[in-house]
């Protein structure tokens, strides 16, 4: 049916593939591993600790924005973004706390015997990179 109405299937390749869109392929493929790496850290992190750590990508986005941009933060950013870096840090913590404090306790729970927290903690690091170089270089592209 596409075919019938844009011709054959090479002009519709020809269309995807061409100059002008091919930048756009960076994004979409950081995208693409942000999105397996979250259902990564997912499967290993609580909702709690997963929702706070996910934070971290205002963290990157910031960074990336200042390399690939140049653009400059100001002194109450930076305040905002290190008050937002040590809440994820204790986050993390606390969160590393009640998990070597119910060692001692049998779990009956599959799901939390099949977690490990620092493979959540590195797919959730990973993400977050991802997605602030993937935001910085789209916004590159467009200006």
């Amino acid at each position: 049916m596409i075919c019938m109405d844009h011709g054959s299937w090479k002009e519709i390749i020809q269309g995807i593939v061409s100059p002008e869109a091919l930048p756009l392929g960076v994004p979409a493929l950081l995208y693409v591993i942000q999105n397996n790496l979250l259902f990564v850290a997912l499967g290993n992190l609580t909702v709690p600790v997963y929702q706070v750590s996910n934070q971290g990508k205002l963290l990157t986005t910031a960074f990336f924005s200042r390399c690939m941009l140049n653009k400059t933060i100001s002194t109450m950013q930076c305040v905002s973004l290190l008050v937002l870096a040590l809440g994820v840090a204790l986050v993390q913590l606390s969160g590393m706390e009640q998990k070597g404090g119910d060692s001692d306790e049998d779990s009956t729970t599959s799901s939390s015997q099949d977690q490990n927290q620092w493979l959540g903690l590195l797919a959730v690091f990973c993400s977050c990179c991802t997605s602030g170089a993937a935001g910085g270089y789209f916004e590159k592209i467009l200006k």
